[in-house]
């Protein structure tokens, strides 16, 4: 009897399919893709990462050379407003309880008053106790309203002028005026000795 045929006398086994191309020149290429892709993103992130850096600093030291500059000129400028021979104590002390008792005397008054009343007290303390000083910080302010503000400067001149020339005027008016009344009183003395005879310009040196 002839044999039967088995199918499982001989199993077929799947053979593994072994890639002929060798795998590490293709990861090493993947490597150099990613790298070639990261590095220029990499270096324009770094170049400009160092550039804001120098900005900052650059604006900092700039800053910072302003800021010291502006500190010396005003510490120059007010220096040079002191005159060394006023002693600043105590009589900044004194200029200081002028502003004070201004403020103290327009206690009860109104916005206006309570405002002008201290700046009125304090400048004329500053002007009394600080003369020079107070000459020298005034051309200064006058001195920067001309050069910044000329307009306002202009103004301030031709009212000071107009103020001036008034003052002047009355002035000549008052003494025109005091002539005039000596003038007059000199003809009542001359009418009244011509009619009466007497000598008013006599002196009455006692009572007999």
């Amino acid at each position: 009897m002839a044999d039967k045929r088995s199918f499982y006398s001989r199993a077929t086994v799947a053979e593994p399919v072994i890639d002929t191309e060798p795998q590490l020149p293709k990861l090493a290429a993947s490597e150099q893709t990613a790298e070639s892709f990261l590095a220029p993103h990499i270096r324009s992130a770094r170049e400009e990462l160092e550039s804001y850096f120098e900005k900052s600093k650059q604006l900092y030291i700039s800053q910072s050379d302003k800021y010291y500059s502006t500190e010396r000129e005003v510490t120059s400028t007010l220096s040079s407003l002191h005159d060394k021979r006023e002693t600043l104590f105590p009589n900044g002390l004194y200029v200081l309880t002028g502003f004070l008792f201004g403020s103290v005397v327009a206690r009860k008054r109104g916005l206006f008053v309570k405002t002008i009343s201290p700046v009125a007290f304090g400048l004329t303390s500053f002007k009394i106790f600080l003369p020079n000083t107070f000459d020298l910080t005034f051309g200064f302010v006058h001195q920067k309203e001309r050069e910044n503000l000329p307009d306002v400067y202009n103004k301030q001149v031709e009212i000071i002028n107009k103020a001036e020339e008034l003052m002047n005027k009355s002035s000549q008016l008052a003494q025109e005026q005091e002539k005039s009344f000596w003038s007059y009183f000199q003809n009542g003395k001359k009418f009244v000795a011509d009619w009466t005879g007497l000598n008013v310009d006599q002196v009455v040196s006692g009572k007999k």
